[in-house]
C-alpha cells in the first residue's frame, strides 16, 4: 500500500523551505515528504486498531509534482 501526496500548480524548495506557486502567487506550505510520511504512518495506525493487530505488510509513502519540472539535478528533501 502507498501514501501519496498530490500537489497541484507549481511546487519548488528554497532554502529548505517548500513552496506553492499558482495564479495567486507563491506561499509556503508543509514539507510534502513529511504530509506524506504522515498520513501513511497514521493509517497504518488506523488499520491496525480496526483489525485489531499489527499490520506486516510493505507500505511506502511519494510525492507527486504533476505540474513542476523538476530538474535533473534535483534532491528530495525532506
Amino acid at each position: 500500500m502507498a501514501a501519496i501526496e498530490v500537489k497541484g500548480g507549481r511546487v519548488s524548495i528554497e532554502n529548505g523551505q517548500w513552496l506553492q506557486s499558482d495564479r495567486a502567487g507563491a506561499h509556503k506550505i508543509q514539507s510534502p515528504v513529511a504530509q506524506s510520511q504522515g498520513s501513511l504512518h497514521a493509517f497504518r495506525h488506523w488499520i491496525s486498531r480496526q483489525l485489531g493487530t499489527p499490520l506486516t505488510s510493505r507500505f511506502a509513502y511519494m510525492v507527486s509534482f504533476p505540474y513542476t519540472d523538476v530538474p535533473r539535478d534535483w534532491e528530495m528533501a525532506g
